[in-house]
C-alpha cells in the first residue's frame, strides 16, 4: 500500500504598493501608478478596480487586497497629489533686443511654445528672436491645464533714456532719478553739482539717485553704459532737481 505524504507550504505575497509618477494629466491632475509585484494574482483596490495597475490622481488612502489560493494580504498608501504648475523659470528675460537670440525655459520638458495660435516649439528650451514686444505663452503637451505667460518687450539695443527733472520731496511720486534702459547690460553714472563737484556715484545695482543733500538746482549726469550687444554707449546731460 502507497504512501502520500502531504506538505504544507506558505505562498509569500508581496503585497507592497507601488507608487510612480506619470507624465500625463486628467484634467488639471497629475496621474500616479499604483501597481504590484503580483500580477497573477486577484486584486481588489479601493477604487473597485481588480487589475494589478491602477492610476490615480486625487490625493488621498488607497488599499489593494491580494488573493493568491487561499491568502489575502492587503497594503495600504496615502497620497498627497500636488497639482503642477509649468512657468517660465526666468520671468526676468522680458528686456530683449531685436535681432539677438535669447533661449527661454519652462520647468517641463513636453512644454508648447506659443505666441498667440502659432505654435513656435515643443520642447523645454526656446530659442528665440524677438522682432516686436509681444506675448508668449506655454502649455503642457499632456492633457494638464495648466499654463503660464510671459509679455516679451523688444528694441534696438543700447536704448538709454534720461529724464530731466525729478522731484525728491517725499509724496511718492519722481522721488529718484535713474536711467531708463532696454538692451542696457551694465552701467555707471556720475552726478556733478555746478562747482564740478561729484555728488553722487551709481550704476545698475543702485536703486537711483535721491538728492538726499542737494539743493534744487540742475545738475550734470555722467552715464557710461554696456549694451547685450558688448557695445558701449556714453551719454552726458543734465537733471534739475524740483522741490
Amino acid at each position: 500500500m502507497g504512501q502520500i505524504l502531504l506538505d504544507n507550504f506558505k505562498i509569500e505575497v508581496d503585497t507592497r504598493i507601488k507608487v510612480s509618477k506619470t507624465d500625463t494629466c486628467t484634467g488639471d491632475s497629475m496621474i500616479y501608478t499604483l501597481s504590484t509585484n503580483n500580477p497573477n494574482s486577484k486584486h481588489l483596490w479601493s477604487t473597485g478596480d481588480t487589475t494589478n495597475e491602477i492610476g490615480v490622481s486625487e490625493s488621498g488612502t488607497y488599499w489593494v487586497q491580494i488573493l493568491n489560493g487561499i491568502d489575502v494580504s492587503t497594503d495600504t498608501v496615502t497620497l498627497e497629489i500636488e497639482k503642477p504648475e509649468i512657468n517660465i523659470v526666468d520671468k526676468h528675460v522680458y528686456d530683449l533686443c531685436e535681432g539677438s537670440t535669447y533661449v527661454l525655459e519652462a520647468n517641463y520638458e513636453n512644454t508648447n511654445w506659443f505666441i498667440g495660435d502659432t505654435l513656435l516649439h515643443i520642447g523645454k528650451r526656446l530659442a528665440y528672436v524677438p522682432t516686436h514686444s509681444k506675448s508668449i505663452l506655454v502649455k503642457l503637451d499632456n492633457g494638464c491645464l495648466y499654463e503660464d505667460t510671459l509679455w516679451i518687450e523688444t528694441g534696438p539695443c543700447g536704448k538709454l533714456y534720461l529724464p530731466n527733472a525729478f522731484s525728491p520731496n517725499s509724496d511718492g511720486l519722481n522721488e529718484l532719478f535713474r536711467p531708463i534702459t532696454l538692451g542696457i547690460e551694465e552701467y555707471t553714472m556720475q552726478i556733478y553739482n555746478r562747482y564740478g563737484q561729484q555728488i553722487a556715484d551709481l550704476d545698475q545695482t543702485s536703486e537711483g539717485w535721491d538728492a538726499a543733500d542737494a539743493p534744487q538746482g540742475a545738475y550734470m549726469v555722467i552715464l557710461r553704459a554696456k549694451g547685450t550687444n558688448n557695445e558701449w554707449y556714453n551719454v552726458k546731460s543734465t537733471v534739475t532737481v524740483v522741490r
